[in-house]
């Protein structure tokens, strides 16, 4: 099946099952599209923030370069809604310097290493009842066993959602961990 999109100037973008985007025409030959003076957003990482695989992964909106993790949103007052470029053509386009958007890319990089080691984590323990759990950013995190999956505890919070491993519901805790306390680093990794 597949999604299109109608985007700025006419742009059609069709996005087919399972393959690249594919982009008709690209902001850069796009005639009234602003090369320079755009407002840099955010840094999303496709990976860990929209759950997307390699092969999912968006290409540059503005250049077509392919395949890209790390997309950088940008506005501009003279052209319609919010663009998905990459760290280039982001630099490029704004007045963040390159280093500040690597910065931001690092953020969100260490942010998925520290997700995907949270359950790995020596500090989990095993309570008398079977429960796994740690304290982590000051809270403490309970990983349940139920019949029909397992059930999260943060601090006194109990969660209303069971997950199908105890995997998964870790991820989750780092998750709402991470979201309530926000990141010690820089502003520059927002989120969507």
């Amino acid at each position: 099946m597949a999604a299109s999109r109608i985007g700025p100037a006419g742009a059609i973008s069709v996005k087919l099952k399972s393959e690249s985007m594919i982009q008709h025409q690209l902001l850069k030959s796009t005639p009234g599209c602003p090369r320079t003076n755009w407002s840099w957003l955010r840094c999303i990482d496709l990976k860990e923030d929209e759950g997307l695989d390699f092969e999912d992964y968006e290409d540059c909106e503005y250049c077509g370069q392919e395949k890209i993790r790390f997309v950088h949103a940008l506005s501009h007052s003279d052209w319609p809604g919010v663009i998905r470029v990459g760290q280039v053509c982001a630099a490029r386009m704004t007045a963040v310097s390159p280093a500040e958007l690597e910065e931001a890319e690092a953020i969100l990089r260490n942010r998925s290493q520290r997700r995907q080691r949270f359950p790995r984590l020596k500090s989990w323990r095993v309570s008398a009842k079977g429960n796994q759990h740690i304290d982590y950013l000051g809270e403490h995190v309970i990983v349940m066993k139920r019949s029909a999956g397992y059930a999260l505890k943060i601090g006194r919070k109990f969660g209303e959602l069971l997950y199908p491993t105890d995997r998964e519901a870790m991820l989750k805790a780092f998750d709402v961990l991470v979201r309530r306390h926000g990141s010690t680093r820089s502003r520059r990794a927002g989120r969507v």
